[in-house]
């Protein structure tokens, strides 16, 4: 009788399992927009059959860990963030506040984003005891640390107790990166962000060997083929801007350029304008230094109207403002 009860209440443990397995996938996809035909046909890698994934939606089927992953990858969810939907956690509204204030953020709207940043904090659904969550928060603490506050020492404090949240194993204790351990990793995209304003804030408080090892271990794990590609085409262009600057710095004129090359191809290859511009003024920088002033003069020009042309005003007048002022050359 205790053997039959224990197979039983097994049963039903799995069964409401599967149930609030598919109820959040199908949440997921719905939140998307996107019909059960139109996700399965968008997805880079086949995933199930249509018929499979109503089963596992409805509670019938739960799917094997392989398909598992593919579902959540497809769905831009990693593995942790599903497990705390699946507890019941609204980590969709906190995703999605979270995504509004890093655009505001990226946009030099720090006034807004510091504003939705106390709003954010108050809501039901931050909840600081999550590792992904509280990992955010001190991610956004960082950036307003370095871009407004101009506070070094404090955002990098809390940028690396954002990152041992999640990862341990890439930082030395005196807190030094391992940028062998970074090259041969796969992040998510806050912990991606997060090693990225630790070499922001590192050039900052003039360690520039240092940041030169990271951008280069974080473009190697960002062209990992087994990376998602959604992650790498937000991030892979700053990096290979960040690095070709840091190189100029170092005065390594060749390698810059060649950084400068793969850089442009990513960003024509997955329409990165902003990014372009800024590594085409890089570019540009670079041939200065080298003496080939007529081609610099030319990669300046076109640096500013690509950022014209794709409604980057604000870039535009900065490239030709700074090539006015440091290189007397006037667009």
């Amino acid at each position: 009788m205790d053997n039959i009860i224990a197979v039983n209440n097994t049963a039903t443990d799995d069964d409401n399992y599967k149930k609030k397995f598919g109820e959040t996938i199908r949440r997921l996809r719905q939140q998307k927009g996107l019909s059960p035909k139109v996700f399965l046909e968008s997805s880079v890698v086949p995933i199930c059959s249509k018929r499979h994934l109503n089963r596992i939606e409805t509670g019938e089927s739960l799917p094997t860990v392989h398909t598992q992953n593919k579902l959540l990858a497809a769905l831009r969810v990693t593995p942790l963030e599903f497990q705390y939907m699946l507890n019941g956690e609204d980590m969709l509204s906190f995703n999605n506040h979270f995504a509004e204030i890093w655009t505001l953020c990226n946009n030099n709207n720090y006034a807004d984003a510091q504003k939705e940043f106390d709003e954010l904090k108050k809501q039901d659904y931050c909840n600081i005891n999550n590792p992904i969550i509280a990992q955010a928060l001190l991610l956004l603490e960082g950036f307003f640390l370095v871009y407004v506050h101009k506070d070094i020492k404090v955002c990098l404090d809390k940028l690396y107790q954002a990152l041992r949240l999640t990862r341990t194993n890439v930082l030395a204790k005196n807190n030094t990166p391992k940028c062998a351990v970074i090259a041969e990793s796969i992040f998510t995209l806050n912990e991606y962000r997060i090693l990225n304003l630790i070499a922001v804030a590192l050039d900052e408080s003039g360690q520039s060997k240092l940041i030169t090892k990271m951008y280069k271990a974080l473009c190697k794990s960002l062209n990992s083929k087994k990376i998602d590609s959604s992650i790498s085409v937000k991030l892979l262009a700053t990096i290979y801007y960040n690095l070709a600057d840091a190189l100029i710095n170092e005065n390594k004129y060749s390698e810059a350029l060649e950084v400068c090359k793969e850089g442009i191809s990513f960003c024509k290859n997955n329409s990165r304008f902003g990014r372009y511009a800024e590594i085409l003024y890089c570019k540009a920088k670079v041939l200065i230094c080298i003496g080939h002033i007529v081609s610099a003069d030319s990669t300046f020009k076109k640096s500013y109207n690509v950022a014209r042309d794709h409604g980057n005003e604000a870039l535009a007048s900065k490239i030709k403002s700074v090539i006015a002022d440091k290189y007397n050359i006037h667009l």
